[in-house]
C-alpha cells in the first residue's frame, strides 16, 4: 500500500485515538454527544488509563473531542475547528523539512484554480467585501507584518467566493507558512517599499478581472502577485538545506512559555546542533531546567512533535526525547476526519482532488527519473496480476504513491493524501471494492495512458489523462 495510506508504525495510544476518531465519524456523532466515562472506555477499548489519557490528548489535538468534569463528567465530542485544522497543517509544514520552493509551488498551483473559480462563481453580494478590503489595503500601517497579513485576508476573501472549502482550508496554511518561512524585519524593511506600490495595483487589478469575469486576466494578475510574495519571502537560507531557519511571527524564544512556543525552540535547537535521526536531545529532567518550562508544557511540547514525527520519547537509562523522522499520518488523519465531520459536497472534494492528481502527474512528468518510471511499471504490474480486491486496491494504492513521489512536492502528497483518506475516497464497501476488480481492465488501461505521458515527459497529456482517469473511477463508484 502507499506510505500515504499506510504510515509508519504508530504508538498504541495513537491508534486508539485513531480508533475513537473514527467511531466518532462512523456513528456520525455530533458536537456535544457524550461518548462515555473513562472507567467505561477503558472496558470497552481494553486500555490502561495511561494509554487512554495519551489518546485524549492526541485527540484534543485533533480537534476531535474534549473532557467535560464533574460527576456527569467525561469524554465530549467537540466541534469542528477548522483554525484547529490549518495550525496543526502549518505546524506540520513549519516544523519538516518541507522546502519553500514545495509551499510555493502548491500554493500557486491551487490559488490559480480558486481565482478561476472565484471569477466564474462571483456573486454581486461578494463585490462589496471585496472593496472593503482593498480599502483596508490602502492605509498606511507601520506594522510590516500586517500589511501582509492583510493582503492573506483579501486573497483568502477570493477563495471564499471561489465556493471550494476544501481549497480554502489547504491555501491557507500555506500562505502562513510562506509566511513564516520569511524574515520580516529583514526581507520586508529591505523590499516591501519597492514592491507595495506595484503589489497593491496588481491585487486591484486581480479584484477588477474577477468582477469583470475575465478568468485570464486574472490569472495573470495573481502570477505577477505571487511573483512578488515570492520575492520579498524567499527566506536568506533557501539555499542552506542543512538549517531551516523558520518561525512564526509570535515566536518568542526568550519569553514566550507556551507549549507551542518550546516545539520550535526545540526544532530550532535540533537543527542548529546538526541532530540526525535517532540521536538524544536529552532526557526530561535536563530539557525542563535548558529551557526552563513546567514539565506539564515540556510533556505536551514533546507529544505535539512526536505527533509530527520530529521526536519521539524514549525510557530507559539512555532514554529522553530522540529525533525522529518526520510522519505525516497523524496530521492527514486529523485533516481527514475534519473533512468528514464538515459533511462538505462531494463536489467539493472531488474538484480539490482532480486539480491535486492532475497537477501530481504534470510535475512527474517534468521531474521522473528511470527509478520512478520502475515503480510505476511495477505498481502496473501489480495491477495486472491481482485477483483479489485487496490485491488490486494495494496494487492502485502504489500507482498512485509512486506518482507522488515522481512529483516532487511532499506537500502535493500531504494534500491528496488527506483525500484519500476521507471516507469520500475511501472504498471499504466489499460491493464497491469488487467494482473496481471488475472493471480492472479499463482502470489498468487508464494507469497505462498515464505511466506513458509520464515516461514520455508530455505533462499536459499525463494531467488529460488523469482527469479522465478521476472521472472514469468516479463513475464506477457511483460518486
Amino acid at each position: 500500500m502507499s506510505e500515504v495510506l499506510q504510515p509508519v508504525k504508530q504508538k498504541l495510544s495513537h491508534k486508539i485515538a485513531r480508533v475513537i476518531g473514527r467511531d466518532i465519524i462512523d456513528n456520525e456523532w455530533r458536537e456535544g454527544h457524550f461518548i462515555g466515562r473513562e472507567p467505561e472506555l477503558l472496558r470497552h477499548y481494553k486500555i490502561s488509563r495511561d494509554t487512554f489519557r495519551e489518546a485524549l490528548r492526541v485527540l484534543e489535538w485533533q480537534g476531535l473531542a474534549r473532557t467535560t468534569r464533574g460527576a456527569s463528567g467525561g469524554l465530549v465530542v467537540a466541534k469542528p475547528s477548522q483554525t484547529a485544522i490549518i495550525n496543526i497543517l502549518r505546524d506540520y509544514f513549519d516544523l519538516t523539512d518541507v522546502t519553500f520552493e514545495e509551499v510555493m509551488e502548491a500554493r500557486r498551483r491551487l490559488e490559480r484554480l480558486t481565482v478561476r473559480l472565484a471569477t466564474i462563481r462571483l456573486t454581486e453580494d461578494a463585490i462589496p467585501a471585496l472593496h472593503t478590503l482593498l480599502e483596508e489595503l490602502a492605509k498606511p500601517l507601520d506594522n510590516l507584518s500586517e500589511e501582509v497579513m492583510r493582503q492573506l485576508q483579501l486573497i483568502q476573501e477570493i477563495g471564499r467566493i471561489s465556493g471550494n472549502s476544501v481549497l480554502a482550508l489547504f491555501i491557507a496554511p500555506l500562505d502562513y507558512v510562506a509566511v513564516d518561512f520569511a524574515n520580516l524585519s529583514e526581507a520586508l524593511q529591505k523590499n516591501v517599499d519597492a514592491s507595495r506600490a506595484k503589489s497593491h495595483l496588481i491585487i486591484n487589478n486581480l479584484v477588477s478581472a474577477i468582477i469583470d469575469n475575465d478568468e485570464g486576466a486574472a490569472t495573470r494578475q495573481l502570477d505577477g502577485y505571487l511573483d512578488i510574495i515570492e520575492k520579498v519571502l524567499r527566506p536568506r537560507n533557501s539555499s542552506d538545506k542543512k538549517i531551516k531557519d523558520i518561525y512564526p511571527q509570535w515566536f518568542d524564544a526568550g519569553h514566550n512559555k507556551s507549549a507551542q512556543n518550546l516545539t520550535y525552540r526545540i526544532k530550532r535547537d535540533i537543527d542548529e546542533m546538526g541532530l540526525g535521526i535517532g540521536d538524544r536531545l536529552g532526557s526530561e529532567a535536563e530539557l525542563t531546567k535548558k529551557y526552563t518550562v513546567s514539565r506539564s508544557i515540556f510533556r505536551e511540547a514533546s507529544r505535539i512533535l512526536e505527533l509530527i514525527g520530529v521526536t519521539h520519547s524514549r525510557k530507559g537509562r539512555d532514554g529522553g526525547l530522540i529525533v525522529s523522522k518526520a510522519d505525516s499520518s497523524n496530521t492527514i488523519e486529523a485533516a481527514a476526519q475534519f473533512l468528514e465531520q464538515s459533511n462538505l459536497p462531494f463536489s467539493q472534494v472531488y474538484e480539490a482532488r482532480v486539480a491535486l492528481d492532475t497537477f501530481a502527474v504534470e510535475l512527474a512528468a517534468q521531474r521522473r527519473t528511470d527509478s520512478h518510471i520502475v515503480a510505476l511499471q511495477e505498481a502496473l504490474q501489480a495491477e495486472i496480476d491481482a485477483e483479489t480486491t485487496g490485491d488490486f486496491v494495494a496494487a492502485a494504492s502504489a500507482m498512485l504513491s509512486a506518482i507522488y513521489h515522481a512529483c516532487g512536492n511532499r506537500v502535493i502528497g500531504l494534500y491528496i493524501g488527506i483525500l484519500l483518506n476521507s471516507k469520500v475516497f475511501r472504498p471499504t464497501h466489499e460491493e464497491h471494492l469488487q467494482k473496481l476488480l471488475d472493471r480492472k481492465t479499463l482502470i489498468v488501461r487508464s494507469h497505462q495512458r498515464i505511466v506513458k505521458a509520464i515516461e514520455d515527459q508530455d505533462s499536459r497529456l499525463a494531467s488529460r489523462y488523469m482527469r479522465d482517469h478521476r472521472a472514469q473511477v468516479a463513475s464506477y463508484l457511483e460518486m
